[in-house]
């Protein structure tokens, strides 16, 4: 790939709440592989497509967005839960859980999250938490 140069030109839309978005903060973003581009707020959850733009009611704040394997979107909400929803935007799962930092489908199809001191990940439609040893540092 190359570097932009002065003479590319990018084309860049900034949307606000003045245009439909439910917050100006934006926590997470994701493209998934259908090209819609989904965006977590502090005051919930929207995908943009081509053609429009939808909020989804996930009733949290969504800090990570991860595609699953299926193309379910895998959402981590602050302090809440995570939230699984399907193709279709309807909830499938809801989970208890910790705040979770990071997200991330590996190679082999796996849902993984992160946050402090947890590893968890999806393993047959539930989340498996993996406590992490305390940091070298605090010792």
């Amino acid at each position: 790939q190359r570097a932009l140069e002065r003479s590319d030109k990018v084309e860049v839309e900034t949307l606000l709440t003045s245009e439909g978005l439910s917050n100006n903060q934006v926590l997470s973003i994701l493209q998934d592989r259908e090209g819609n581009i989904w965006v977590g707020t502090f005051n919930g959850l929207h995908r943009f497509s081509p053609s429009n733009v939808v909020q989804h009611p996930v009733n949290c704040s969504p800090g990570t967005l991860v595609a699953g394997d299926a193309g379910e979107l895998w959402i981590g909400c602050k302090g809440v839960a995570q939230v699984s929803l399907s193709r279709e935007g309807k909830i499938v799962r809801r989970h208890d859980s910790p705040v979770f930092s990071a997200a991330h489908r590996d190679v082999g199809g796996t849902v993984w999250f992160a946050g402090e001191r947890v590893l968890a990940h999806v393993e047959n439609d539930r989340l498996v938490m993996r406590p992490l040893p305390p940091s070298p540092l605090n010792h």
